[in-house]
């Protein structure tokens, strides 16, 4: 009897934080035009040059800036002295949310992309015209003691709209202090319960350079599994059913580069279950499931 083995490996690891920081290159006047972040790094950029976007949950923009393939709503370049990230068509959505760089193993701080950093405003407010020496009568200083009162009463009405815009700003900066100050607790939280063997989900950067593929197999044929990481990791260790796979004349592992393979000899029913690639201290397993295979289907 023939059987189907369907594989999946996931894996996660943790970079480094480091001092990586990101400014707006130029401001734009509406939504709609595009905005460039930009990562400062000196000699750049012979190792990977990324970008992070969470929202709040994280996401991978680029892996690498050198070779991704740009899409409608971003794009980026290598420069001298760093790299960027273009936000093309700028909508509401894109503002109030985290961005960061990530240059080789180190990732930057994740900074929030604010209006006030995009929008260049121009002022409207007009200069005052100079007033003529003359000799003024007794209607035109009685006018201009009327106009004295207007604009004191104008100057109170300003005054008051600033400190209403100053103390809605400051609240809005309390109130992104508390959301980081939360986010990050969380992160050293969850952490620190995988260390201790906790099962929580902890959200950290993709360190696959390509995703892994489903892979069907017959029985009796040799199963290759495959992952792809970022170059400097920690040993990456393989795992089936939360046991560690110790290599032997049946299961043979190796490494060139970056591509990591575990090769099954002469696979059997015995061989389906729950396989994942365990990277430092934490890991992420998938459910395998495991089906019966037409006849002529080979391993891959």
């Amino acid at each position: 009897m023939k059987y189907l083995v369907l594989l999946l490996i996931l894996t996660r690891c943790q970079l480094k934080q480091g001092v990586l920081e990101w400014k707006v290159l130029e401001k734009i006047t509406d939504y709609g035009q595009n905005v460039t972040l930009f990562c400062n790094v000196s000699n750049c950029c012979p190792k990977h040059a990324g970008w992070d976007r969470y929202t709040p949950a994280q996401r991978t923009i680029f892996i690498d800036v050198k070779t991704g393939s740009p899409t409608k709503k971003y794009d980026g370049k290598v420069l001298t002295d760093g790299y960027t990230l273009v936000i093309q068509n700028l909508t509401k959505q894109d503002l109030n949310v985290l961005y960061s760089c990530v240059y080789d193993s180190t990732l930057g701080d994740q900074q929030y992309l604010l209006e006030e950093n995009v929008f260049d405003y121009i002022s409207t407010t007009k200069q005052n015209s100079p007033i003529d020496n003359r000799t003024f009568s007794a209607g035109d200083i009685s006018t201009t003691q009327q106009n004295g009162q207007i604009d004191n009463q104008t100057f109170s009405a300003g005054k008051i709209a600033g400190i209403i815009l100053g103390v809605s700003i400051a609240v809005l900066v309390v109130f992104l202090i508390i959301c980081f100050w939360k986010r990050k607790k969380e992160r050293h939280k969850n952490i620190r319960n995988s260390i201790e063997g906790s099962n929580e989900e902890v959200p950290l950067i993709n360190c696959f350079l390509e995703e892994p593929n489903d892979i069907q197999c017959i029985e009796g044929e040799d199963a290759v599994l495959t992952c792809k990481l970022r170059p400097d990791l920690q040993a990456v260790k393989w795992f089936k059913n939360g046991k560690e796979i110790i290599q032997n004349e049946k299961c043979i592992m190796s490494t060139v580069d970056t591509q990591h393979k575990l090769t099954l000899k002469n696979t059997t029913a015995g061989d389906s279950g729950e396989y994942y690639v365990h990277v430092g201290i934490l890991s992420k397993k998938n459910s395998t499931k495991y089906y019966r295979n037409p006849k002529g289907n080979k391993c891959g």
